[in-house]
């Protein structure tokens, strides 16, 4: 009996224990408590269902041809041509309507209009791709400036190339007949392309980096990405960034402007309509784990072990790890990231795509790099052959047709850091048509503008005496040739027959240069220790090893984001200006953590910062060229016995360059200024991006927003007086700076072979194009530059949502319940003991 009594008791127990705990359950739900512990804030999951970006919609957007380096045109009677060139982006899909609006001025001049016969006419053709998408006429009451407008349809792209080829002609025989000349002029700063586009989606194919961030956007037009750092990134992150971005920089023109940002500092709007660079690791960067945690990479990674893995099969810890995924927000945009298990590893990934990658091999949206190879112990300029073919540089047989002057453009590049000798010459190797022979033809060679050769190929001529191929040589003058940027070979053919208003037919008019045309250019490298270094050296001698591993940047203690990205932009340019650059490899500290072992007198520096912001700085302060008052951010100047400084709070910039503190035969450059705004100044000079190379010609150069002032204390006890120089400066300088200023873009979209020179007198034409159409065109902008900074932890509380009022009622009906049954199944037991007792 007393088992039973028990067994009834635990029973009852266990019900009782069961209400209990489904009553515990249950009360959490009620709003007993709204002071309870804010949970963390986390990022919106990247599965998280977006709007649908705009892509697939037409987008509008229109190109002055002078912003795709074409050169005004002039069409001259009897018959006249010219042509250009444009190539369509490759994430584009051209549809709609697509227009190219010339304007244009049809000029005549000659014989009186009442002695003529009859009324000319003359005819007016555009092609496109060889197919005729326009025709007009002019007589002589159409002197006026005019743009018409020229349907590129659809039909006429070719799909299986990027550039495009349009050929204009002119044929005004009857002005010729009547004794009058005919000339069409094209301005091509006002007449320009109308596109019309679908965005593609990105090809994920790492085989074709720097695509989809880089995709051949006309005019050079700059494209965005965002560099997400770890949010608590340390300098081996950012030397990392560094490599990425000078090699980003070298194969794109630097046409990428890399934004840098952390992941709690990415907002939304920026995440979802911009292409994302991560580099990190699962452990450190939100973002890469979150893209883990919702199996969105190709490969997988163990939190427990820190091990990663694809298709089952385990990746070493030392290997780099390389992914290219869709956007999962935007399906016209990718992200990229660089990881691994290690630093190490994550170093590898970035060096073999920081600069030239090697594409062998490599195809999809992974790759695992075990190795890249070790640093150049070669100097830029040392592997470069004297003497090279045009085949050697790429260059195929290139033809100009027509009569007048046609031109055909070579570009070639000297390294920068090399001097050219005395010796260097072009020869070209050509052959051309017997009608060109027995015309007053010249041949006329042009180096950046100065004429090196003319010679007369035509009628009486030793050329026209002799079969081909035929040889013209030119002497290279040093001076002409512009170092660490493009040199323009052009090959002028100027033909004029006596042909009077019957003109051969083109196709019977062409002279082809050969690729056994030669360039020899005969140099060595320049030893920047014979001279003191000047500011406008740059890249020189940083970019004196096609890797950059013996450049060191050193950083303010703390950087900002905004100034790591300045940095980044200017190693980009680095990298851009670099020969042959590829697995770029510069060194990155701070300036209060230099690390132990690390030897100064090895390298070029790259100081940036200000006394304030840069121990290093702050300590070397006195020994700069322009030295900084102690303990402060003011410049100061020493003339004779007098101590001048600028006025309080005046933001300056300054750039220094000098032999290195720790090896006379290094370079210091010193990017600072009195202000955070005036060391932007600086870094924007350095970014070539307010100022040209020529501004900078000095060793001490002082920089506004507008302004800038160089000056060269070698060349006396001291060539700057603040109290007379600097106030220009100062007066000039009232605007506020912008971070992020329009750059002066140089093209480099190579035009047509044939195009037609600028004419001499160029016609007065009215400011604006008048086009021929209504609709306003759409033009994208750029994201503007994150300002941004990390909410503060008081701005993140979660409000705790108020739970539906039947909640209350549920629970204490169902409470009740609970408390009822368990009271009776009590009140039973008891009396069960009791008859129990009884019997």
């Amino acid at each position: 009996m007393t088992r039973m009594i028990m067994r009834n008791v635990s029973a009852s127990l266990q019900l009782l224990t069961v209400c209990l705990a489904l009553l515990g359950l249950l009360m959490p739900a009620a709003p007993m408590s709204l002071g309870a512990a804010t949970p963390t804030p986390s990022l919106p999951p990247f599965s998280t269902p977006q709007p649908t970006p705009i892509g697939g919609a037409l987008i509008a957007q229109d190109f002055a041809l002078a912003s795709l380096n074409v050169r005004n045109l002039e069409l001259l009677s009897p018959q006249g041509s010219a042509q250009f060139s444009f190539e369509v982006p490759d994430n584009w899909r051209l549809a709609g309507n697509n227009v190219l609006y010339l304007n244009l001025q049809f000029i005549e001049s000659g014989a009186e209009l009442s002695s003529t016969p009859v009324q000319p006419i003359t005819r007016f053709e555009v092609r496109l791709n060889n197919q005729l998408v326009y025709e007009a006429s002019f007589t002589t009451t159409q002197d006026s400036p005019q743009t018409v407008a020229v349907p590129l349809p659809l039909s006429a792209i070719n799909p299986e190339r990027a550039r495009q080829s349009v050929a204009l002609s002119m044929d005004a025989r009857d002005h010729c007949f009547s004794n009058r000349q005919a000339r069409i002029v094209i301005r091509s700063d006002l007449s320009y392309l109308h596109f019309e586009y679908e965005r593609l989606k990105p090809s994920l194919n790492l085989a074709l980096f720097p695509r989809p961030f880089y995709n051949n956007l006309p005019a050079n037009q700059p494209e965005t990405a965002f560099l997400v750092l770890p949010e608590a990134f340390t300098p081996n992150d950012l030397e990392n960034a560094l490599s990425l971005a000078a090699g980003i920089g070298r194969l794109t023109g630097n046409q990428v402007r890399l934004k840098v940002t952390t992941p709690s500092a990415l907002d939304a709007e920026n995440r979802r309509e911009n292409n994302l660079i991560l580099i990190g690791t699962p452990a450190n960067h939100a973002l890469i784990a979150q893209l883990y945690a919702e199996n969105l990479f190709p490969t997988r990674y163990d939190a427990d072990t820190n091990a990663f893995s694809v298709r089952e099969t385990a990746l070493a810890p030392e290997e780099g790890i390389v992914q290219l995924i869709a956007h999962p927000e935007n399906p016209y945009l990718a992200i990229l990231t660089f990881t691994g298990g290690t630093f190490e590893a994550i170093q590898k990934a970035i060096r073999a795509f920081a600069g030239r990658v090697d594409a062998f091999g490599l195809e999809g949206a992974l790759a695992i790099v075990r190795e890249v190879r070790p640093l150049s112990q070669q100097r830029v300029g040392e592997s470069l052959r004297d003497v090279q073919t045009f085949a050697d540089l790429g260059i195929e047989t290139t033809t100009t047709f027509g009569v007048g002057s046609q031109f055909a453009d070579f570009r070639f590049v000297v390294p920068n850091g090399v001097q050219i000798s005395e010796a260097a010459y072009v020869e070209i190797v050509f052959d051309y048509s017997d009608t060109l022979k027995e015309a007053q033809t010249s041949l006329n060679l042009v180096l950046n503008e100065t004429p090196i050769n003319s010679v007369n190929i035509g009628t009486g001529s030793e050329y026209a005496s002799r079969p081909g191929p035929h040889r013209v040589r030119a002497p290279i003058p040093p001076s002409a040739v512009r170092t660490g940027e493009g040199n323009i070979l052009s090959v002028q053919v100027e033909s004029r027959g006596n042909w009077g208003c019957n003109l051969p037919n083109p196709a019977t008019i062409w002279l082809n240069i050969r690729p056994q045309s030669v360039l020899a250019l005969p140099r060595a490298v320049v030893d920047t220790a014979l001279r003191p270094p000047l500011v406008s050296d740059f890249p020189v001698p940083f970019s004196e090893y096609s890797d950059l591993h013996d450049v060191l940047f050193i950083l303010p203690d703390q950087p900002s984001l905004s100034e790591i990205e300045q940095v980044l932009r200017l190693a980009a340019r680095l990298g851009t200006l670099t020969e042959n650059g590829e697995r770029f490899a510069p060194r990155l500290v701070l300036g209060e953590a230099l690390p132990g072992g690390l030897d100064l007198a090895q390298y070029h520096i790259i100081l940036y910062g200000r006394p304030s912001t840069n121990s290093l700085l702050r300590s070397i302060s006195d020994k700069l060229p322009q030295p900084f008052t102690a303990g402060t951010d003011s410049l100061e100047q020493t003339l004779d016995d007098v101590v001048l400084r600028l006025p309080p709070n005046f933001e300056i910039g300054v750039l220094q360059a000098q032999p290195s503190l720790w090896n006379p035969r290094r370079v210091l450059l010193t990017i600072t200024g009195t202000s955070s705004m005036g060391e932007t100044f600086a870094m924007l000079a350095m970014q070539a991006v307010t100022f040209f190379r020529g501004d900078l010609n000095g060793n001490i150069v002082y920089v506004t927003q507008n302004s800038v002032y160089a000056a060269n204390t070698y060349r006396s006890k001291y060539a700057v007086d603040i109290e007379v120089d600097i106030p220009t400066l100062v007066a000039e300088s009232t605007l506020a700076a912008s971070a992020t200023p329009t750059p002066n873009r140089v093209f480099t979209v190579t035009p047509g072979p044939t195009e037609t020179p600028t004419p001499t007198v160029t016609p007065s034409l009215t400011p604006t194009p008048s086009p021929i159409f209504s609709p306003t065109p759409f033009v994208p902008t750029p994201t503007p530059l994150p300002t941004f900074e990390p909410l503060p932890p008081e701005e993140l509380q979660v409000e705790t949502p108020s739970p539906p009022s039947w909640i209350p009622i549920l629970i204490a009906l169902t409470a009740g319940v609970l408390l009822a049954t368990a009271f009776f199944g009590l009140l039973s037991l008891v009396r069960t003991i009791r008859a129990r007792r009884q019997e």
